[in-house]
């Protein structure tokens, strides 16, 4: 698994089973401070996390117990179209994950409608195929 796709799967389970690591501030300026590209995601969430010792060693502890996913590697290795677009769903597929969980984890109740229209949204782009 890319270094980045575990780091931000990691983080999203660290909200997921420990929201009380952030204040609902931080919640909402990850949020709302989240950039659109993965790469640029990862940055931004180590940056941050680089600033709170306690979040980014809870981070490590969290990323240590997810396991390298080396047939994902393999498939978004190739120098293939249709490779490129699973990857590029996957990545949205992550940050969507990502500000679901953080929308959850501090107002559940705006979580329901953004979530079932980006799911929406996901879904038609799978469709589109």
């Amino acid at each position: 698994m890319k270094f980045a796709y575990k780091n931000i799967k990691s983080f999203t389970l660290l909200i997921q089973n420990n929201p009380e690591i952030l204040s609902i501030q931080d919640r909402q300026n990850l949020e709302e401070n989240l950039p659109e590209d993965i790469e640029n995601i990862l940055k931004f969430i180590l940056d941050w996390c680089q600033k709170r010792p306690e979040v980014n060693q809870a981070l490590r502890q969290v990323r240590k117990t997810l396991p390298d996913d080396k047939n994902k590697s393999k498939i978004f290795g190739f120098d293939d179209p249709k490779a490129e677009e699973e990857q590029e769903q996957y990545e949205a597929h992550l940050r969507i994950t990502l500000i679901n969980t953080l929308r959850q984890s501090y107002d559940p109740e705006k979580s329901k409608s953004k979530t079932t229209e980006e799911k929406l949204k996901f879904k038609t782009t799978e469709a589109d195929e």
